[in-house]
């Protein structure tokens, strides 16, 4: 019964560094639009041997678009994965949602101090199935670990 007992424990031990060691190799990133009030960012990017390899879920929150008809909105912009490439990072892809007929969100950005700040990039411009077409311009944003 005592060895049982000593097996288990020693399995739940590498159990426990093995997840140690996969969340280690995710850094969760959170930080705002600048100059943006109540705005958010929102992601984790994954590090393999040191090196920066991808985000996943790469949310904003507030970012405000101006439209044609002379109304003014905030809208969330999701990217689930984008590839890292050195430092660097770049994504656009359509914007989708009701009332909307077409639309991209863009945005870029670069890493600094081992992946734990980075800075970049975001718009998104879209048509309403109205005709009415929105813009939020290039904004930029920084995050931290």
């Amino acid at each position: 019964m005592k060895r049982l007992a000593g097996c288990v424990a020693v399995a739940l031990a590498i159990v426990l560094a093995l997840a140690a060691v996969a969340t280690a190799n995710r850094i969760k990133h959170t930080g705002a639009i600048d100059g943006v009030a109540d705005s958010k960012v929102s992601f984790a990017v994954s590090k393999r041997n040191g090196d920066l390899k991808g985000i996943r879920n790469l949310k904003f929150v507030g970012l405000p678009v101006n439209c044609s008809d002379g109304t003014a909105s905030v809208v969330e912009l999701t990217l689930p994965k984008i590839k890292v490439k050195g430092k660097r990072f770049s994504e656009s892809l359509p914007v989708r949602g009701t009332g909307i007929a077409d639309g991209t969100g863009k945005t870029s950005g670069r890493f600094s101090r081992g992946g734990k700040r980075a800075a970049g990039k975001v718009s998104v411009t879209y048509t309403l199935t109205s005709g009415v077409s929105c813009d939020s311009g290039e904004q930029s944003w920084t995050s931290r670990k």
